[in-house]
């Protein structure tokens, strides 16, 4: 699953404690990131929606779902019924669109731990560790900082020693290092730069 689905997910989740998707929202996904959140248990089916949009003419408006069951589930059908104009009436709704499906918390709590695990050995830059490892610091402030550590560790006599990188940098390619040996040095780093952010 792509992490930028997986980051929707958990976003809705912590700001309104669930997260329910129909098929528009799925259809912008990239392509086997609604299969794999199926297959995985990140999505289960959830009640059909109980109004929509009403496709009934331009004024689009939002109007409750009305069904009505037959003897066989294949029997059941929407409608909504417009209540601002009388030459409407009944509006039928095509019922795969009033699919739902709902994320399960316990496993997207999953998800997020092993996404964070696996990000904290992906190498950073120190702007990127900066964004992704302290607490937020305003725009453009990030590279601000990260360059005066670099510069800083450049100094005499040396009062900021880099951790080891973990790439060549030339030319225009940054020194990525270790999240973890960021962290171990951060105390040391807001000793000579008392105005760096905190760790989250």
């Amino acid at each position: 699953m792509s992490p930028k689905v997986l980051n929707l997910i958990l976003k809705v989740l912590d700001a309104n404690g669930e997260a329910v998707f129909g098929p528009e929202d799925i259809a912008a996904w990239p392509e086997g990131d609604f299969e794999e959140a199926l297959h995985t248990g990140l999505l289960e089916e959830a009640a059909p929606a109980e109004e929509v949009v009403c496709p009934g003419c331009e004024e689009a408006c939002l109007e409750d779902v009305d069904f009505v069951h037959g003897d066989r589930p294949e029997d059941t059908r929407a409608y909504v019924i417009c209540g601002q104009r009388e030459d409407i009436g009944r509006v039928p709704i095509p019922l795969e669109s009033l699919q739902r499906w709902a994320a399960n918390k316990s496993r997207a709590e999953s998800l997020r731990l092993d996404a964070d695990r696996k990000r904290a050995k992906e190498p950073v830059s120190m702007r990127g560790f900066i964004e992704q490892y302290c607490r937020p610091v305003g725009p453009g402030r990030a590279q601000q900082l990260a360059t005066r550590i670099l510069q800083e560790a450049r100094r005499k006599p040396v009062k900021l020693k880099l951790p080891p990188t973990t790439n060549k940098a030339t030319g225009n390619r940054k020194k990525l290092f270790r999240p973890a040996d960021l962290r171990a040095k951060w105390p040391q780093y807001k000793r000579v730069i008392p105005w760096l952010p905190d760790l989250k």
